[in-house]
């Protein structure tokens, strides 16, 4: 309400103020400060002091409750009595990592004492300080500073008897702690290994009978399985050694059943595809893995099974198994002939690579690296011949020397298990691929990767081959395609050339080329044998040669419509 006929002042909800048309009048009146400046600090210290003494006397309380349950032998938690406290986070904070460090602290429960002011009186009267430090004090230095304390407490000299640090007290703690155990024996306790001196307990109680005898019907299957295999170990544990099924292995001139015919002589020749079965082997008891032509002159198969031996097979004459090698436990996953075949490696499941005399059968070199080795292949130089190459399901390849039996170069830099290794660039390179669906290549000799052949389109190949003319290799991919890839240059992949239509997906089936380099085989999961023409990628042909799995496939070296093949119905089988 604005009344303009007051004498020079106006009443709006009954506070005076100056009339505006007056302003002379205004001025004579003293100003109204609306925010005098007000100390309020003996207020907040009040409040302050209020509020410690209220957590003090809380504080208080509930160490008295805390007191009163621990004489009454009352427990709160399940492994005893825990005191409910209110500490201060920095002061907590603080002392415990002084404890960890240097094994001394003070109870930060108590507030009223952090100012750090102590004496030896105070070590007499006062047990909130750690009993071991403070008997410390007492019995040893007499020059007790607090300063020196709280400004440097990591100056041990004034204490003749620090407690352990916190990495001597784990140390301390880990010896006391039982053997893990091996899981073999069955007594492995791994994490769960107590302590000497610790009191188990369960927190469910006692078992009743029923439970008892199930836990013990448990133990007790469990631990016949143990023995079981420890015993299979056992008895599986065999020498090495090999069984001769034909009569003599000379002839009356005196040459060996090894040597090859006179007339087959190696050389150039077209190849065709075969129309019909040969000649069926049968001798293994399970799968048949992997398959190999003897070398230059083809006139026996090296054949590997599931069934851990491996079996020699004669090609021309009598077609029957010529000699069988004993010495593995489980199953075999590959083998490889030297350059002249007189040797080859066998790589198995039971972590064992054989170094075998064809012609003898004896195992000359026995190598156990602990690893699943997946392939294995001798090195075809002349000059290296006595080396190979061994990739294992670690990531790694490994190179043996069969002159000293040792192992000589190691190749990791696979992120998966090792398919497939393949020589090229006329045996100085190869070309190794793996589960991490990555190719690499490397210089023989060099372990670091010279190529690395990565694409978010690219699959595991199980399986790869060289072509004869030595400029390209094959690999069969798990998306049911067989990939080309140059072997010199940017080592670059050939779309152009796309061979497709079988069905190779979660299986290692096998391909080969022909000789002259005009056809390419593969196996099939259906148990067929797929033929391509390698320049128009044209499907020529396709034999339905097996009842399961078609798991490798060979062109024979000299004649020029032969192939083998091999399958998982444990069977191997002869086309021409």
């Amino acid at each position: 309400a604005y009344d303009s006929e007051s004498e020079g002042l106006s009443t709006y909800s009954n506070v005076q103020i100056p009339n505006l048309k007056d302003r002379s009048e205004a001025e004579r009146i003293k100003a109204i400060d609306l925010a005098p400046e007000v100390d309020i600090s003996d207020l907040i210290r009040k409040q302050e002091r209020e509020k410690q003494e209220a957590l003090l006397k809380m504080n208080n309380e509930m160490t008295n409750i805390s007191k009163e349950a621990t004489s009454a032998n009352t427990k709160n938690y399940i492994t005893g009595t825990v005191n409910v406290d209110n500490i201060d986070s920095h002061y907590f904070n603080q002392q415990m990592n002084t404890y960890k460090n240097f094994g001394y602290a003070v109870d930060p429960s108590d507030i009223e004492r952090a100012g750090y002011t102590y004496s030896k009186d105070h070590f007499n009267k006062d047990s909130n300080f750690v009993e071991e430090i403070k008997n410390s004090y007492l019995e040893g230095t007499e020059n007790f500073n607090n300063s020196n304390i709280s400004s440097n407490p990591r100056d041990k000299e004034y204490f003749s008897n620090n407690s352990l640090s916190q990495q001597d007290y784990v140390k301390l703690i880990k010896k006391t702690r039982e053997k893990y155990g091996d899981p073999g024996k069955g007594d492995f306790k791994g994490p769960w290994a107590s302590y000497k001196g610790e009191e188990l307990f369960s927190i469910k109680g006692e078992l009743n009978e029923e439970q008892r005898e199930m836990l013990s019907q448990m133990e007790q299957q469990r631990q016949k399985k143990v023995d079981d295999d420890q015993s299979k170990k056992k008895t599986l544990s065999v020498e090495p050694t090999s069984v001769f099924h034909m009569q003599d292995e000379k002839d009356y001139l005196g040459r060996s059943y090894l040597d090859a015919p006179s007339h087959i002589k190696p050389g150039e020749h077209v190849c065709y595809i075969p129309k019909k079965l040969l000649h069926t082997y049968v001798g293994h008891s399970d799968n048949v893995q992997k398959i190999k032509f003897f070398p230059k002159t083809g006139h026996f198969i090296l054949s590997c099974s599931q069934d851990s031996k491996i079996k020699l097979w004669d090609v021309n004459t009598h077609r029957k198994c010529v000699r069988t090698y004993l010495g593995h436990t489980e199953s075999v996953r590959d083998v490889s002939f030297s350059v002249d075949g007189r040797n080859f490696v066998s790589a198995s499941y039971d972590k064992l690579v054989h170094y075998w005399d064809t012609e003898t059968g004896k195992a000359i070199l026995s190598f156990n690296n602990k690893k699943l080795p997946f392939c294995c292949v001798m090195n075809p130089d002349i000059e290296n011949s006595h080396t190979f190459l061994v990739g294992t399901h670690m990531k790694s390849i490994l190179q043996y020397d069969t002159r000293s039996g040792q192992v000589t170069q190691t190749y990791d830099e696979h992120l998966g298990a090792v398919n497939t290794i393949t020589f090229i660039d006329n045996n100085k390179r190869f070309v190794s691929t793996s589960d991490d669906k990555k190719l690499f290549i490397w210089e023989f000799g060099i372990p670091v990767v010279v190529k690395h052949i990565s694409e978010p389109t690219m699959h595991s190949i199980p399986t790869a081959c060289l072509h004869p003319s030595g400029k390209y290799f094959a690999g069969q991919c798990l998306d049911n395609k067989i990939s080309i890839y140059e072997c010199k240059g940017g080592f670059k992949i050939n779309r152009k050339k796309k061979f497709a239509g079988h069905t190779s997906a979660g299986y290692s089936c096998g391909i080969d080329i022909s000789p002259d380099g005009q056809f390419l085989v593969s196996g099939d999961t259906t148990g067929g044998l797929w033929f391509w023409d390698w320049k128009t990628t044209k499907n020529y042909r396709v034999i339905n040669a097996h009842n399961k799995v078609s798991v490798d496939v060979k062109w024979h070296p000299v004649e020029p419509s032969k192939v083998a093949s091999c399958s998982w119905d444990g069977t191997i089988k002869l086309w021409d």
